[in-house]
Protein backbone atom coordinates (compact mmCIF):
# COMPACT_ATOMS: atom_id res chain seq x y z
CA UNK A 1 0.00 0.00 0.00
CA UNK A 2 1.32 3.43 -0.98
CA UNK A 3 1.92 5.66 2.03
CA UNK A 4 1.51 8.68 -0.26
CA UNK A 5 -2.07 7.59 -0.94
CA UNK A 6 -2.76 7.20 2.76
CA UNK A 7 -1.27 10.62 3.53
CA UNK A 8 -3.26 12.27 0.75
CA UNK A 9 -6.53 10.72 1.93
CA UNK A 10 -5.82 11.85 5.49
CA UNK A 11 -4.98 15.35 4.31
CA UNK A 12 -8.18 15.56 2.29
CA UNK A 13 -10.19 14.10 5.23
CA UNK A 14 -11.48 11.24 3.07
CA UNK A 15 -11.73 8.91 6.05
CA UNK A 16 -14.42 6.68 4.58
CA UNK A 17 -12.44 6.07 1.41
CA UNK A 18 -9.34 5.44 3.52
CA UNK A 19 -11.25 2.86 5.56
CA UNK A 20 -12.39 1.15 2.35
CA UNK A 21 -8.82 1.12 0.98
CA UNK A 22 -7.51 -0.42 4.22
CA UNK A 23 -10.27 -3.03 4.17
CA UNK A 24 -9.44 -3.98 0.58
CA UNK A 25 -5.75 -4.12 1.45
CA UNK A 26 -6.49 -6.59 4.28
CA UNK A 27 -8.67 -8.71 2.00
CA UNK A 28 -5.99 -8.97 -0.70
CA UNK A 29 -3.33 -9.75 1.93
CA UNK A 30 -5.51 -12.09 3.96
CA UNK A 31 -3.23 -15.07 3.37
CA UNK A 32 -0.25 -13.25 4.90
CA UNK A 33 -2.33 -12.09 7.87
CA UNK A 34 -3.64 -15.61 8.53
CA UNK A 35 -0.13 -17.06 8.18
CA UNK A 36 1.27 -14.60 10.72
CA UNK A 37 -1.63 -15.32 13.09
CA UNK A 38 -1.11 -19.10 12.84
CA UNK A 39 2.61 -18.72 13.46
CA UNK A 40 2.03 -16.68 16.60
CA UNK A 41 -0.50 -19.23 17.86
CA UNK A 42 1.91 -22.13 17.37
CA UNK A 43 4.85 -20.36 19.00
CA UNK A 44 3.78 -21.06 22.59
CA UNK A 45 2.98 -24.69 21.79
CA UNK A 46 6.45 -25.12 20.30
CA UNK A 47 8.04 -23.56 23.38
CA UNK A 48 6.16 -25.97 25.65
CA UNK A 49 7.22 -28.97 23.53
CA UNK A 50 10.83 -27.82 23.69
CA UNK A 51 10.66 -27.47 27.46
CA UNK A 52 9.16 -30.94 27.86
CA UNK A 53 12.09 -32.41 25.95
CA UNK A 54 14.51 -31.13 28.61
CA UNK A 55 15.77 -34.21 30.55
CA UNK A 56 16.47 -32.10 33.63
CA UNK A 57 12.84 -31.05 34.03
CA UNK A 58 11.20 -32.11 37.31
CA UNK A 59 8.15 -34.40 37.26
CA UNK A 60 5.97 -31.69 38.79
CA UNK A 61 6.92 -29.28 36.01
CA UNK A 62 6.34 -31.97 33.37
CA UNK A 63 2.80 -32.53 34.67
CA UNK A 64 2.16 -28.79 34.58
CA UNK A 65 3.53 -28.40 31.06
CA UNK A 66 1.52 -31.37 29.78
CA UNK A 67 -1.62 -29.64 31.03
CA UNK A 68 -0.53 -26.44 29.30
CA UNK A 69 0.20 -28.38 26.10
CA UNK A 70 -3.32 -29.85 26.16
CA UNK A 71 -4.78 -26.37 26.59
CA UNK A 72 -2.70 -24.97 23.73
CA UNK A 73 -3.58 -27.77 21.34
CA UNK A 74 -7.25 -27.37 22.21
CA UNK A 75 -6.99 -23.62 21.54
CA UNK A 76 -5.29 -24.16 18.19
CA UNK A 77 -7.93 -26.65 17.06
CA UNK A 78 -11.08 -25.00 18.42
CA UNK A 79 -9.99 -21.37 18.76
CA UNK A 80 -11.03 -21.23 22.42
CA UNK A 81 -8.71 -20.77 25.38
CA UNK A 82 -10.02 -22.63 28.45
CA UNK A 83 -8.69 -23.28 31.93
CA UNK A 84 -7.92 -26.88 32.90
CA UNK A 85 -11.16 -27.32 34.92
CA UNK A 86 -13.23 -25.92 32.02
CA UNK A 87 -11.47 -28.18 29.54
CA UNK A 88 -12.15 -31.22 31.74
CA UNK A 89 -15.79 -30.14 32.06
CA UNK A 90 -16.07 -29.81 28.28
CA UNK A 91 -14.76 -33.35 27.84
CA UNK A 92 -17.23 -34.70 30.43
CA UNK A 93 -20.15 -32.96 28.72
CA UNK A 94 -18.98 -34.19 25.31
CA UNK A 95 -19.05 -37.76 26.60
CA UNK A 96 -22.53 -37.30 28.05
CA UNK A 97 -23.82 -35.89 24.75
CA UNK A 98 -23.13 -39.31 23.22
CA UNK A 99 -22.99 -37.80 19.73
CA UNK A 100 -26.47 -36.28 19.96
CA UNK A 101 -25.27 -32.67 20.13
CA UNK A 102 -22.45 -31.12 18.13
CA UNK A 103 -19.36 -30.23 20.14
CA UNK A 104 -19.63 -26.56 19.11
CA UNK A 105 -22.72 -26.27 21.32
CA UNK A 106 -20.71 -27.63 24.26
CA UNK A 107 -18.03 -25.03 23.52
CA UNK A 108 -20.61 -22.24 23.39
CA UNK A 109 -21.86 -23.30 26.80
CA UNK A 110 -18.43 -23.70 28.41
CA UNK A 111 -17.30 -20.27 27.15
CA UNK A 112 -19.96 -18.64 29.35
CA UNK A 113 -18.22 -20.14 32.43
CA UNK A 114 -21.28 -21.89 33.91
CA UNK A 115 -21.23 -23.36 37.42
CA UNK A 116 -19.59 -26.79 37.18
CA UNK A 117 -19.26 -27.50 40.90
CA UNK A 118 -21.88 -30.30 40.75
CA UNK A 119 -20.85 -31.69 37.37
CA UNK A 120 -20.22 -35.11 38.95
CA UNK A 121 -23.96 -35.44 39.57
CA UNK A 122 -25.92 -37.31 36.86
CA UNK A 123 -28.69 -34.71 37.22
CA UNK A 124 -26.36 -31.83 36.30
CA UNK A 125 -27.88 -29.10 34.12
CA UNK A 126 -26.25 -26.03 32.59
CA UNK A 127 -27.52 -22.87 34.27
CA UNK A 128 -26.65 -19.43 32.91
CA UNK A 129 -26.34 -16.49 35.29
CA UNK A 130 -29.15 -13.97 35.02
CA UNK A 131 -26.84 -11.38 33.48
CA UNK A 132 -25.53 -13.90 30.92
CA UNK A 133 -29.07 -14.92 30.04
CA UNK A 134 -30.22 -11.32 29.54
CA UNK A 135 -27.11 -10.55 27.48
CA UNK A 136 -27.68 -13.59 25.29
CA UNK A 137 -31.32 -12.70 24.57
CA UNK A 138 -30.31 -9.08 23.92
CA UNK A 139 -27.63 -10.11 21.44
CA UNK A 140 -29.93 -12.62 19.77
CA UNK A 141 -32.79 -10.15 19.29
CA UNK A 142 -30.91 -6.99 18.36
CA UNK A 143 -28.28 -8.93 16.43
CA UNK A 144 -31.01 -10.26 14.14
CA UNK A 145 -32.47 -6.76 13.68
CA UNK A 146 -29.09 -5.15 12.93
CA UNK A 147 -28.16 -7.92 10.49
CA UNK A 148 -31.46 -7.57 8.66
CA UNK A 149 -30.95 -3.79 8.52
CA UNK A 150 -27.47 -4.20 7.07
CA UNK A 151 -28.57 -6.41 4.16
CA UNK A 152 -30.76 -3.86 2.30
CA UNK A 153 -28.25 -1.05 2.98
CA UNK A 154 -25.45 -3.08 1.41
CA UNK A 155 -27.59 -4.19 -1.53
CA UNK A 156 -28.72 -0.61 -2.20
CA UNK A 157 -25.12 0.65 -2.01
CA UNK A 158 -24.07 -1.95 -4.61
CA UNK A 159 -27.03 -0.88 -6.77
CA UNK A 160 -25.72 2.71 -6.76
CA UNK A 161 -22.71 1.52 -8.72
CA UNK A 162 -24.82 2.09 -11.84
CA UNK A 163 -25.64 5.68 -10.84
CA UNK A 164 -23.32 7.27 -8.30
CA UNK A 165 -21.44 4.96 -5.97
CA UNK A 166 -22.27 5.71 -2.34
CA UNK A 167 -19.23 4.58 -0.32
CA UNK A 168 -20.67 5.76 2.99
CA UNK A 169 -23.81 3.69 2.54
CA UNK A 170 -21.78 0.60 1.66
CA UNK A 171 -19.57 0.94 4.75
CA UNK A 172 -22.58 1.48 7.01
CA UNK A 173 -24.32 -1.56 5.54
CA UNK A 174 -21.25 -3.76 5.95
CA UNK A 175 -20.74 -2.47 9.50
CA UNK A 176 -24.35 -3.25 10.42
CA UNK A 177 -24.14 -6.70 8.85
CA UNK A 178 -20.84 -7.62 10.56
CA UNK A 179 -21.95 -6.23 13.93
CA UNK A 180 -25.24 -8.09 13.75
CA UNK A 181 -23.55 -11.39 12.95
CA UNK A 182 -21.13 -10.88 15.85
CA UNK A 183 -24.03 -10.28 18.23
CA UNK A 184 -25.89 -13.31 16.89
CA UNK A 185 -22.83 -15.46 17.53
CA UNK A 186 -22.86 -14.41 21.19
CA UNK A 187 -26.62 -14.84 21.50
CA UNK A 188 -26.75 -18.35 20.05
CA UNK A 189 -25.59 -19.69 23.44
CA UNK A 190 -29.29 -19.75 24.41
CA UNK A 191 -29.87 -22.38 21.73
CA UNK A 192 -26.74 -24.28 22.74
CA UNK A 193 -27.85 -24.46 26.39
CA UNK A 194 -31.19 -25.95 25.34
CA UNK A 195 -29.52 -28.58 23.15
CA UNK A 196 -27.00 -29.53 25.82
CA UNK A 197 -29.58 -29.71 28.61
CA UNK A 198 -31.88 -31.78 26.42
CA UNK A 199 -29.10 -34.33 25.92
CA UNK A 200 -28.30 -34.23 29.66
CA UNK A 201 -31.93 -35.10 30.47
CA UNK A 202 -31.69 -38.19 28.26
CA UNK A 203 -28.32 -39.07 29.79
CA UNK A 204 -29.84 -38.96 33.30
CA UNK A 205 -32.78 -41.12 32.22
CA UNK A 206 -30.52 -43.72 30.65
CA UNK A 207 -28.35 -43.80 33.78
CA UNK A 208 -31.43 -44.12 36.02
CA UNK A 209 -32.78 -47.00 33.92
CA UNK A 210 -29.41 -48.74 34.12
CA UNK A 211 -29.41 -48.41 37.92
CA UNK A 212 -32.99 -49.72 38.11
CA UNK A 213 -32.11 -52.77 36.03
CA UNK A 214 -29.06 -53.42 38.19
CA UNK A 215 -31.15 -53.16 41.37
CA UNK A 216 -33.81 -55.45 39.95
CA UNK A 217 -31.19 -58.03 39.00
CA UNK A 218 -29.75 -57.89 42.52
CA UNK A 219 -33.19 -58.31 44.12
CA UNK A 220 -34.02 -61.28 41.90
CA UNK A 221 -30.81 -63.04 42.82
CA UNK A 222 -31.30 -62.53 46.57
CA UNK A 223 -34.02 -65.23 47.17
CA UNK A 224 -31.89 -67.83 45.40
CA UNK A 225 -28.95 -66.96 47.59
CA UNK A 226 -31.08 -67.19 50.77
CA UNK A 227 -32.57 -70.52 49.69
CA UNK A 228 -29.17 -71.94 48.96
CA UNK A 229 -27.98 -70.78 52.35
CA UNK A 230 -30.98 -72.39 54.10
CA UNK A 231 -30.53 -75.71 52.35
CA UNK A 232 -26.92 -75.72 53.33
Amino acid sequence: MSMDLVARLLTESNFLILALVLALYLVFNLEKVVSFYDSSRKLRSTSIATALADPHLTEEMKVHLRDEANLEHFRMVHGVRLSTPRLNAAMVLKERMNGQVQFRHVLNVIKTSPNISNLASHSYRVQLDRSDKYAAWYNLFFGALITLAGIPLTVFAVYTLTTGFNVSLLLIGLFFFATGLYMLRDGVVIVSVRYVNGALVEYEQVHANTNNHSSAATDNSSPDTETATGMA
